[in-house]
């Protein structure tokens, strides 16, 4: 009986140490695919991801395509109206909101990866963002009322996918973004009453203060030239401005919507995200293909990161360990890791964290059960030999 269980030990351990050394070469072949920059082509502007980290959506100027953030690598690609350019994800993770320059918004399953519905709202979007509970989409856009160039904000409610009402902002509207409570939207205006249409002009630009209780602006906070992107601390009390033409950073304390700080030295800031924590913002450089990191607690340089050609936009997966930044002139996506603030060009970017604690449970379960079933089965023959032998000293004995 010993020598069966030694037997079926022995056995159950060389089969534990295969199904290790397979699961290891498997799982670093997958990461050996990883590297740190995805080539998505066109001219990706926006990107955003979904909630549970494990897919980004970017529109390239001709499509949508589906990163998977395991992987880094394009797995899918979908039609959606013309020239898909900005993105934004309901917090639910069931849909993507895509702008199109069409003047149309495309509304796409991300269990389908399909468009389920397109709203009219006319003009030419740009930035989108959705309110914290999922329940409305505010859409920045050009338009023309009678021969005057004006700016406009649609708001879509989300379960109709219909157009609920407009608002007047400033001139030329570019992003938006909705505090955390979901009780104002933020509105960058690029180009002052002054200088319509004339991006980067002499004047400043503005940021409309929308309540999204009443849809109305209720205060407008005049920033440097050129205001693009904007991002809201996770806690509310600061917005970050990228002002493009005067290579500077607005600081706008939401409380009082006053400007507590303004921060120099980029070159074409644009795209900006801040980290879950609230310690780091990242900014694009679009003028020297670098991504600056502010400590947000002193507002002064951190690091700064070369990616591709014009980085755009940034987004951070949900547990702020790497940021993914569009390059629009590359038509890449630069994959920073932000625990040592480098884009990896190798299988450094580990493909998914759980990965050896699944293949440690694995193992021991396939383990365990290959040990109870040697061991009841070394029993059985053990007591059938023992039967047989009995009844054969038996029939010697007659």
């Amino acid at each position: 009986m010993k020598r069966e269980i030694t037997k079926t030990l022995r056995v159950g351990c060389i089969l534990l140490a295969l199904f290790l050394c397979v699961s290891t070469l498997w799982s670093q072949s997958a990461q050996g695919a990883n590297t740190g920059t995805i080539t998505v082509g066109g001219r990706p502007q926006t990107i955003a991801i979904t909630p549970n980290g494990e897919f980004a959506y970017v529109p390239n100027g001709h499509n949508v395509l589906v990163i998977s953030t395991a992987t880094n690598t394009v797995t899918d690609t979908i039609t959606a109206g013309g020239s898909p350019s900005y993105v934004a994800i309901t917090p639910n993770g069931k849909y993507a909101y895509v702008a199109t320059q069409d003047g149309t918004l495309s509304v796409i399953s991300t269990d389908t990866n399909k468009v389920t519905a397109t709203v009219t709202i006319g003009g030419t979007p740009y930035g989108l963002a959705i309110t914290p509970d999922g329940l409305y989409a505010y859409v920045t856009k050009d338009d023309i009322l009678g021969n005057k160039a004006i700016g406009l904000v649609s708001v879509i409610d989300t379960a109709t996918n219909t157009l609920t009402t407009t608002i007047t902002v400033g001139n030329s509207p570019t992003a938006v973004a909705i505090t955390p409570n979901g009780k104002y939207a933020y509105v960058s205006n690029s180009a002052s009453v002054a200088t319509s249409g004339d991006i980067g002009g002499g004047s400043n630009g503005t940021v409309s203060v929308i309540s999204t209780d009443t849809n109305e602006v209720v205060t407008t906070v005049t920033v440097e030239r050129n205001p693009g992107n904007l991002a809201i601390t996770t806690d509310g009390k600061y917005a970050y401005v990228a002002n493009l033409a005067s290579n500077s950073v607005s600081v706008i304390d939401t409380a009082t919507n006053t400007i507590t700080k303004t921060i120099t030295g980029f070159s074409g800031p644009n795209g900006l995200a801040i980290t879950p924590n609230d310690e780091y913002a990242y900014f694009t450089n679009g003028a020297n293909a670098t991504v600056l990191v502010i400590n947000t607690a002193t507002n002064d340089l951190s690091a700064t990161i070369t990616v591709g050609t014009n980085p755009y936009s940034i987004a951070f997966t949900p547990d702020g360990t790497y940021a993914y930044v569009t390059n629009s002139y590359s038509g890449t996506v630069s994959v920073i890791n932000t625990a040592t603030n480098t884009v990896p060009t190798d299988s450094s970017t580990p493909s998914s964290p759980e990965f050896p604690m699944q293949v440690l449970i694995i193992s021991i379960l396939v383990f365990t059960i290959f040990i109870v079933i040697g061991l009841f089965i070394a029993v059985t023959v053990k007591k059938k030999l023992g039967r047989n032998h009995n009844a054969a000293n038996i029939e010697h004995m007659f």
